[in-house]
This record gives C-alpha cells, structure tokens and sequence, in this order.
C-alpha cells in the first residue's frame, strides 16, 4: 500500500493488459511506479467496442463517483478530460483534473471553443 499520494490515470479507450515485456507506455510506468488506478472503458461494468461520447461519458460519471479515493485524476486526452471536468460540476469532490494532450491539439476548435468555458471553472480545473 502506499504512503503517497493516490492517483487515478483514465484513458478513453479500452485497455487490456499485456503479458508482454516490451516498451511501455507512459501511463503503465506511471501506474506501476506510483501505484495509480488505471480506469479506461474496459473498467466499466457493461464495456462496449468503440468509442462513442455516451461511452466515455459513462466513464467519466464512473471514475468521478470514485472521485474521493484520489488525490488527483489525470485524464490521459482532452476528449475524457473535458468530460470529466464537467461531471466534477455535479459532484461534491473537488479531487484536481489533470488533462494530457498532444500540443497539436491546442489549435483544435473543439478546444479553442471550451477553453473559455473550462479556465472560469471553479479553481480545481486548471488549464494553462
């Protein structure tokens, strides 16, 4: 068990496990080196294929009612981020997002349109 901090990696996708011992990637490191809870839609109950919205949505209402087990969710995607940011809004846990995300996205529309929306969040969301 550890001492530190608790931390959840959510990846919008499915996630299955590999027995294989080559290169990894920076979310199994990071799991494996901090203990983290790695969340993705093969966590969920019901997983589906695909990657719908009403999928990931799911994902994001699952992980934040688990919300107050963590120090701080990092969202491994703007597309889970955004989600997830906006179920904090419902919720009572004020538990810090972290969203990750290829710099070629910042130019999207999808972000230059929620930006605005996501920096006059309450101060828990931070988007620099």
């Amino acid at each position: 068990m550890s001492l530190g901090p608790h931390y959840a990696w959510v990846l919008s996708g499915r996630y299955e496990v590999l027995q294989d011992h080559g290169p990894r990637a920076e979310f199994e490191v990071f799991v494996a080196d901090y203990g983290a809870e790695l969340f993705s839609l093969s966590t969920l109950d019901r997983p589906a294929y695909g990657r719908s919205f009403m999928q990931r949505l799911r994902l994001a209402r699952y992980v934040q009612s688990r919300a107050q087990k963590f120090d701080a969710i990092i969202a491994s995607g703007e597309d889970i981020g955004i989600l997830l940011a906006l179920a904090s809004l419902f919720g009572t846990v004020k538990t810090p997002i972290h969203m990750l995300f290829h710099g070629h996205h910042l130019e999207s529309r999808k972000l230059r349109v929620l930006a605005p929306l996501l920096r006059r969040m309450p101060s828990r969301i931070a988007l620099r």
